[in-house]
């Protein structure tokens, strides 16, 4: 069972060996008769599994363990949650391994996929292919925001399911308007490239709005009136914009329970 439901991955984890000993009073399996002694020599069959993050993973996620000690796990690993990480500036190298690992998320099989965000932002075609390659899932995504997430980095948390954005307490929101700093040619080549911006603009905010359920034009509006300046936001004001719904890092709990049930 899984409070949470951040879901499973057959991400493999450190073992510790236990010894268990059958009360010579009563050998009925069905009794609570079992007691557990750590045995570092004698290896049985049983199990209880340490739990360890994913290689590389630098959130700090909380993962409570509960194992009923009536329960034997005989398998060499217990299956844990895979958790995409979104770092550095957006560009088309992280959009390819972003697909890559949610698409491994979503293959396991876990029931939510949690997307954690620390970025400056980047490139905004990479964005839009990292939100399409979530828009393509039908399994409920919660975005994390430790450190910052800013331009495309804000983007991308707004993309998170309703109730599942978090951001951390000592994080940092921020939007801006598209730009680019590369527009050259003559003067029909940068008209089509002002065009271009304008158009991502329209299209990023109208989409950001939407996720946080406001109305299209809800975003454009504030970064109107700031004159579409960097607008940073506090967590406490991003939850009053909807954009985040909690202020926490979350955490999963994972238990292992036994369950006897008569047919």
């Amino acid at each position: 069972m899984y409070d949470f439901k951040f879901g499973v991955s057959k991400t493999p984890i450190k073992q510790k060996i236990v010894k268990i000993k059958k009360n010579s009073n009563n050998s009925d399996i069905g009794s609570n008769s079992y007691n557990h002694e750590e045995n570092e020599e004698e290896m049985t069959n049983s199990i209880i599994p340490v739990i360890r993050h994913q290689e590389g993973t630098r959130f700090p996620m909380k993962c409570r363990v509960d194992i009923d000690p009536n329960v034997r796990i005989t398998t060499d690993y217990l299956r844990m949650p895979h958790v995409v990480q979104v770092r550095g500036d957006f560009t088309d190298e992280l959009a390819e391994d972003f697909a890559n690992a949610f698409n491994t998320a979503e293959n396991t099989g876990q029931e939510i996929i949690p997307i954690v965000i620390d970025s400056y932002g980047g490139d905004v075609y990479a964005l839009m292919s990292m939100i399409d390659t979530i828009s393509a899932c039908s399994v409920p995504v919660a975005t994390i925001v430790v450190g910052k997430a800013m331009s495309a980095g804000a983007v991308l948390l707004t993309c998170g399911s309703p109730g599942l954005r978090f951001a951390a307490p000592m994080s940092t929101v921020m939007i801006h308007s598209a730009w680019e700093s590369g527009i050259s040619g003559n003067a029909d080549e940068v008209k089509v490239g002002a065009e271009e911006l304008m158009r991502l603009n329209k299209k990023l905010l109208h989409l950001m709005s939407t996720n946080c359920g406001h109305a299209k034009e809800y975003f454009s509006g504030i970064m109107n009136g700031k004159k579409n300046t960097d607008w940073f936001i506090s967590p406490k004001d991003a939850l009053k914009h909807n954009i985040v719904n909690q202020i926490r890092i979350p955490e999963y709990n994972v238990s292992v329970k036994m369950k006897v049930e008569f047919k």
